[in-house]
């Protein structure tokens, strides 16, 4: 037994890691502390007079001898070596040791302090699995939404989940519901060595156990795991090809509440537990998305031969790809996001506890991500965007505050390059624009310009001389490449090029951009100069806001001209809402501004009829009546007023709530 002042004792007794002593000659134990007891599974009696080969494994009782030996100098030194240990129920334990020579009661002792590292490994390699499916997944997903075939994909993922999780068969399986007096069956998608199978769901004399194993995540309507199988499980596809199964792990593919698919695997050594299920979490996702993909697909397909005449065709098969890649991307985007942020989970908790390497691994992993997020989200701007699902709302807008807005939205990215945004856009200056659409064309122009500039270099956003509508973007960076300038818009080309500090775009932002300017009845072009910069400049056509006042008494009509006209309004005169209201409809002016009590059509009535015809239902309204009771102002509001106020009118009252809508 070793001698210990109190203090020490203490410490030794209370250290949360194992702590072995040792006679540095012999090698023989003379003492451990608690968590040395509870790491070996032996007391501290039964440790006393051990030999410290006797704490490790027999097969490593060489290595122990050496390590404790020939290498006594670099352990005593407080170098940590990773090595195993024997716990008294067989089992071995991966241990980080630290040894040190100590003076004890006169004599020279080896202390080792022996850390359990099992933890540690098995997050390691859940890390290193994590990011080994995240790849499949990028890289199947990618290849899928280019074309790839959905047979090919599943295989692929399938390859991946059998190797992270070490088992030696795989299945991958979709759900068809039936209908139509149909029965429910199952088609796999991709198995292990052996061809596609297909088989009904449901009882009969021509299934055997394994067929209920594999049907049993559907009809328990939850994962299965199933570690003892016995013997009497099996799978033959083609003539001598069978698996025998000893245990199993079944995962539902889900859309929703509704079972579309399944995935299992089978012959894990050491069987399957919840861990397995958190893994493979990510892949259930990508399945899902590539069944309804495909099934999409299918039906598109469908679609598109059904088609008489070549130019109806073309046209049609423009459209169905729009969708479907529409679709496929808003499918795999809210996955993604989880998988990433999962990603910055591991990043952050692996902190401290995994090499250089390991981290760098991860970085890429996350990086290659957010690019194909970036990717996704292009892809499902364009196609809305071309399939109308996005149309250009054009509105008046102040172009500073586009500016404003603009700019804060690359700030992030402009700080973290060092590069400086100038923003010369001038006040009070009016266009008329969809503000979301033309927001993103100034953030696509001002991200390629920071992209293309280096540290300290300044992007500027300014309205060109004689321009009235419309801004730039100058950067005094690497230019336009001469291989890109002439498809730089073109959807069909790729143009993307790397950024100064090695940024990848997806070669989709000026292509969208373009779409947007031409759905505004405008053009985006550029200048360029290799080596000192680009600008790119934006034009709308110039729109003069056009007004219709609807009151009976001419003399407001008159003030509320004068008032109008002083902003740079045309105005249109009106004596009762039904006059207004077939102008409005013939010709519609960009804000109606009208009393509520006229003669025949009265205010109420013409903005009950102004939202009820699809043409005109989003234009504003304000309604100006001498009645300030808040039931009046009820009244104006739910029949679909904008905005409100009362007579007299007073300029910095009444001018305030016009510029809301015509900037």
């Amino acid at each position: 037994m070793t001698r210990m002042d109190n203090a020490l004792q203490t410490m030794f007794e209370a250290f949360p890691d194992a702590i072995f002593l040792a006679d540095r000659e012999s090698g023989i134990l003379i003492d451990a502390n608690p968590a040395g007891e509870m790491l070996i599974g032996r007391s501290r009696e039964q440790i006393i007079g051990m030999s410290q080969v006797h704490l490790h494994p027999p097969q490593l009782d060489e290595e122990s001898r050496r390590l404790f030996l020939e290498h006594a100098r670099s352990v005593a030194s407080g170098e940590a070596v990773q090595f195993h240990v024997l716990h008294a129920d067989g089992s071995i334990i991966p241990v980080e040791i630290v040894g040190r020579v100590i003076e004890l009661g006169g004599r020279d002792v080896l202390m080792g302090v022996f850390r359990n590292i099992t933890e540690r490994i098995r997050t390691a390699e859940d890390l290193s699995a994590n990011l080994h499916l995240f790849e499949a997944i990028n890289n199947t997903l990618n290849g899928f939404i280019t074309g790839e075939k959905a047979e090919d994909v599943f295989y692929q993922l399938l390859d991946v989940m059998r190797s992270v999780t070490g088992s030696e068969f795989g299945v991958i399986m979709e759900m068809h519901s039936g209908g139509n007096g149909k029965e429910a069956r199952l088609e796999s998608l991709a198995i292990t060595e052996v061809p596609a199978n297909e088989e009904k769901l449901g009882e009969g004399p021509s299934f055997t156990r394994f067929d209920h194993l594999v049907c049993a995540p559907v009809k328990r309507n939850n994962t299965v795991i199933e570690n003892d199988l016995g013997e009497n499980v099996s799978y033959c596809g083609s003539p001598g090809c069978c698996i025998k199964l000893k245990n199993y792990m079944g995962l539902p593919i889900r859309q929703g509440d509704q079972i579309i698919g399944l995935i299992g695997l089978g012959n894990r050594p050491g069987g399957y537990d919840s861990r397995m299920i958190r893994l493979l979490e990510p892949t259930l996702g990508a399945c899902a998305n590539i069944i309804i993909g495909a099934r999409n697909r299918l039906q598109r397909r469908a679609e598109r031969s059904e088609l008489l005449k070549a130019k109806e065709e073309a046209e049609e098969a423009t459209k169905l790809k729009d969708q479907f890649v529409s679709l496929i991307a808003h499918d795999l985007r809210s996955p993604f996001t989880s998988i990433l942020g999962f990603l910055r989970l591991l990043e952050q908790d692996a902190r401290g506890k995994l090499d250089e390497r390991q981290l760098m691994t991860i970085s890429s992993s996350i990086n290659s991500g957010e690019n194909l997020l970036e990717l996704i989200d292009n892809i499902l701007d364009i196609s809305r965007l071309k399939t109308g699902k996005i149309q250009a709302r054009p509105r008046f807008n102040d172009m500073r505050h586009l500016a404003v807005t603009a700019i804060g939205a690359v700030s992030p990215l402009a700080e973290e390059k060092k590069v400086k945004i100038s923003n010369l856009a001038p006040e009070g200056a009016r266009i008329y624009v969809d503000p979301g659409l033309y927001a993103a064309v100034l953030q696509n122009l001002l991200s390629n310009a920071i992209k293309f500039s280096n540290e300290g270099q300044e992007v500027v956003l300014f309205r060109p001389d004689g321009m009235r509508a419309g801004l730039a973007v100058q950067d005094h960076g690497t230019g336009v490449p001469q291989s890109l300038m002439e498809d730089l818009f073109r959807h069909e080309v790729k143009t993307t090029s790397v950024g100064t500090r090695g940024e990848r775009g997806t070669g989709l932002g000026l292509p969208y951009t373009s779409d947007i300017m031409k759905a505004h009845g405008g053009k985006v072009w550029y200048e360029t100069s290799q080596g000192k910069g680009s600008v790119f400049y934006t034009m709308v056509p110039v729109v003069k806001p056009k007004v219709v006042v609807v009151d009976d008494n001419p003399g407001i009509r008159a003030l509320a001209r004068v008032y109008l006209e002083e902003i740079g309004a045309d105005v249109l005169e009106f004596g009762d809402g039904e006059e207004a209201m077939a102008a409005i409809s013939a010709n519609p002016p960009h804000l109606v501004i009208t009393d509520i009590y006229m003669p025949g059509k009265g205010g109420l009535e013409l903005i009950r009829a102004i939202r009820e015809d699809k043409a005109i239902v989003h234009l504003p309204v304000i309604v100006v009546t001498s009645d300030a009771s808040m039931e009046v102002r009820d009244r104006a509001l739910r029949a679909g007023a904008d905005d409100f106020t009362t007579k007299p009118l007073a300029p910095n009252e009444f001018i305030p709530r016009v510029r809301r809508f015509l900037a």
